[in-house]
C-alpha cells in the first residue's frame, strides 16, 4: 500500500478516496498479491471538485459567479491548511 504522506486531514481524505485496489495471481504457485494505487486522474479530478466547492462557498452574495481572487487564496490555504 502506497503511504499518503499528508499533514492535513481533508488531503488525506482526498488521496484515500481516489485510492484503486490491484491484484496479481501468479497461476503456477496459486499466490494471489494485493495492493492500493493512487488514481491521480481520480485525485486531480476529487481536488477540483472539493475547489470548486470552497470557491462556490466564497462567492459574492450579490453575484454568486464572482468570488475574489484574494479571497479565493485566502480560502483554499486555510481550507488545505496551506
Amino acid at each position: 500500500m502506497q503511504a499518503i504522506n499528508s499533514t492535513h486531514p481533508k488531503i488525506k481524505a482526498l488521496a484515500t478516496r481516489a485510492m484503486d485496489f490491484k491484484e496479481s495471481s501468479d497461476h503456477c504457485t496459486g499466490k494471489t498479491e494485493t495492493w492500493t494505487e493512487i488514481n491521480f486522474d481520480t485525485f486531480a479530478r476529487l481536488m477540483i471538485e472539493e475547489c470548486i466547492g470552497v470557491a462556490g462557498k466564497n462567492a459574492q452574495p450579490s453575484d454568486p459567479d464572482l468570488v475574489s481572487i484574494d479571497t479565493l487564496k485566502s480560502a483554499l490555504r486555510t481550507h488545505f491548511g496551506l
